[in-house]
């Protein structure tokens, strides 16, 4: 990257790599790079309009990117709860009119249709383990059912169907949400495999190269 940063959010649109905010060491980032996977090039595009560290971000439809949450200020009690969409064709950030339900940071955001995201535990003062439906067409919230664990900085993957939540800070567990049946089950832990719970600063995700 042509910035150092920790604790950012990373998504793909448009088969590029997108990583957002974060913190330098120094300050927290409102700053965006993109990575083209073909060339191996890092460039820079425009930033947030928000510094946001710990902050959340999905790419959906392939065409925007949403950034929600995350400390914009210089301490821990400075916490955002505005949303940001970007236009990936016009290279251009905007401020949503519309709030998130509550002010988070390391929370999970995860596109799970072409007008939906869905919002996953995260932390304000304490951690919490509500999920919240974001309509990107109508800008509502829809509160779903709350997960059995309290999570923040967990990683979260939509598979066949299913949402499926994996460890935490210190927190080795692992759920799946059924949307039809709205319902969260516990999923066998990873901790037979692993001595940790995941929990890390940096970033990684899959690409696949069509």
């Amino acid at each position: 990257m042509t910035e150092s940063r920790n604790a950012h959010a990373i998504t793909i649109c448009k088969g590029s790599v997108f990583v957002l905010g974060g913190f330098s060491g120094k300050q927290r980032l409102c700053s965006v790079e993109k990575y083209n996977i073909r060339e191996d090039k890092w460039t820079q595009v425009a930033p947030m309009k928000d510094k946001r560290h710990y902050l959340s971000a999905c790419s959906i439809g392939d065409e925007h990117i949403y950034a929600f949450g995350g400390f914009y200020g210089s301490t821990e009690q400075e916490i955002n709860d505005s949303i940001e969409m970007y236009e990936v064709e016009k290279n251009l950030w905007q401020v949503l009119s519309v709030r998130m339900k509550n002010t988070l940071w390391a929370c999970s955001a995860l596109a799970i249709s072409n007008t939906e995201i869905l919002l996953i535990g995260g932390k304000n003062t304490n951690r919490n383990g509500e999920v919240h439906l974001f309509n990107v067409n109508s800008k509502s919230w829809k509160p779903l059912h709350h997960m059995n664990q309290l999570r923040v900085s967990h990683k979260s993957f939509f598979y066949q169907g299913k949402i499926y939540v994996i460890g935490g800070d210190y927190d080795m567990s692992c759920e799946v949400y059924d949307i039809k049946e709205n319902k969260w089950s516990f999923i066998s832990s990873y901790n037979l495999l692993l001595a940790n719970s995941l929990y890390s600063f940096s970033s990684a995700i899959a690409i696949s190269d069509q």
